[in-house]
């Protein structure tokens, strides 16, 4: 919900701010956004109009049956998914003292003790083909759009969600073929739920077998937009890990770059740890094993900010059908951890929207410098065409576009009229691409800093024989294709 919010908020940003903000105006002039609202619109609608949640895709996976599981339904129908908790010497949760709404984790140090009550705790739901006795439990909608892409793909033997082969749900399809079709693409994020986090790549491999100037680029990149959010960028390889000893392959992002040369991060949208004055110290912390003290200071910022019970419901008795008695209750998690509470959407857009923009203008940005016509006799010119990269990225966009073969070298096309003619020159031809900003690296310092040479820009010649009108188009792919028509 709060990815699709951010992209609808940056395309309006875009639109209502045009003419009025010289910066954007002038990006907007220049530049090609590509927003893609929501990918899985059923799942999102379903995500949005009823208490169930989802992954990604309404479609079931890995079972096209319900099995022998327990599945999530609202069973008190009050409109809500909760949580149900039921008593249990074995169970590995407890009342918080501190606050006697508030389900804590049960340590090794909780020994039996007569005087205190353990639970084990279940979403909100039932179970399918109950035996009175065996528990399993699974999710009829597992597929995950970000492990069903080409880049290390593994089928769902070796990693949850992925599916059967790369691309396997239309959507996955659908947004490769959007990105493959569009070559003038240089970069990329995409917008998930929650930590208030920049991931970056590689996801597949450490840093050391990046390119060592895309590794920079993507630092800089990831760094500098995580600043204006006030987010942290991690390091996917690194530093998130579900399994300490596993990777996450398939995702996008890594696509995007392995694949399309794309620099590319994901945004974790919105932080209510920090919010609450608990941040975390490692990235994974907010999804797993949540402290006590974490979990008193979300309740009581909430309290203070939004309305009572509209974030924690007070545990209350129900008969489950399977279970006997239970207790159904607390957190209403998918707009206070997962997505912000509506009064505080706008405020994390506004950030974020500032974070996007810092990526977005680090594309290439090819002007034609100068047209310079000189007459050598009569019926001939020499025309002279400098083009200049005033871009951070080259025309490439990174190497392992040049790599991968995704980015083309750009092309010349010079057409004249009928009646002249090429005595030098060319009229269909390749140059080189052109340098940008970012080809040095960190290696800059306005005390001992050696200027770099030329290489952004390119000087094109030509000897033509006539008068009349010739018309230049240069396609520089990822910089865009630029015209002019020219009269000699």
């Amino acid at each position: 919900m709060t990815g699709c919010q951010a992209a609808l908020y940056f395309a309006n940003r875009l639109l209502t701010k045009y003419g009025d903000d010289q910066e954007l105006t002038s990006m907007v002039d220049q530049l090609t956004f590509y927003i893609v609202p929501r990918i899985s619109a059923d799942g999102a609608e379903l995500y949005l109009t009823t208490p169930l949640s989802l992954r990604s895709s309404t479609v079931k996976w890995p079972h096209t049956e319900l099995i022998e599981a327990h599945y999530q339904k609202d069973i008190d129908n009050d409109g809500r998914i909760l949580m149900m908790r039921k008593a249990d010497p074995s169970g590995a949760f407890k009342i918080s003292k501190k606050n006697t709404d508030i389900m804590i984790p049960r340590t090794h140090e909780d020994w039996d003790l007569k005087n205190e009550t353990y639970y084990h705790l279940y979403t909100e739901g039932e179970f399918n083909q109950y035996d009175g006795f065996t528990k399993n439990f699974s999710n009829k909608n597992s597929f995950d759009l970000n492990r069903q892409f080409a880049s290390g793909f593994r089928p769902e033997g070796e990693q949850s969600g992925a599916g059967p082969y790369p691309q396997f749900l239309p959507e996955a399809q659908a947004i490769a073929k959007a990105v493959t079709d569009r070559p003038n693409i240089s970069v990329a994020h995409t917008y998930h739920t929650y930590g208030g986090m920049v991931l970056r790549s590689p996801a597949l491999h450490d840093d050391e077998k990046m390119d060592a100037l895309d590794l920079f680029i993507t630092k800089t990149l990831c760094d500098q937009a995580a600043e204006k959010m006030g987010y942290k960028v991690y390091n996917v390889f690194k530093d998130f890990r579900y399994d300490p000893k596993d990777v996450t392959t398939g995702t996008f992002n890594d696509w995007l770059y392995s694949h399309r040369g794309v620099f590319s991060a994901t945004i974790e949208l919105w932080d209510v740890a920090k919010e609450s004055g608990m941040p975390f110290k490692h990235p994974l912390d907010c999804y797993f094993c949540p402290s006590e003290e974490y979990l008193l200071a979300v309740y009581k910022w909430c309290d203070i900010n939004l309305p009572k019970n509209s974030f924690h419901v007070t545990w209350k008795m129900f008969e489950h059908p399977q279970l006997g008695s239970i207790e159904i209750g607390g957190w209403d998690w998918k707009f206070i951890f997962q997505n912000p509470p509506p009064k505080f959407l706008e405020k994390e857009m506004e950030k974020v929207f500032h974070g996007t923009l810092s990526i977005a203008k680090a594309c290439p940005l090819v002007k034609i410098e100068s047209v310079e016509k000189t007459k050598l006799n009569d019926p001939q010119w020499k025309l002279c065409v400098i083009l200049k990269n005033q871009g951070y990225l080259p025309t490439n966009g990174s190497a392992q576009a040049v790599v991968s073969g995704s980015a083309k070298k750009p092309r010349v096309f010079l057409t004249l009229d009928p009646k002249m003619k090429f005595i030098m020159g060319k009229p269909d031809f390749e140059i080189e691409h052109l340098a940008g900003r970012s080809a040095r690296g960190n290696f800059r310092s306005p005390v001992w800093y050696s200027e770099m040479p030329n290489h952004h820009e390119t000087k094109l010649e030509w000897i033509i024989e006539g008068r009349g009108n010739v018309n230049l188009k240069i396609n520089l792919e990822r910089a865009g294709i630029l015209t002019r028509s020219i009269e000699l």
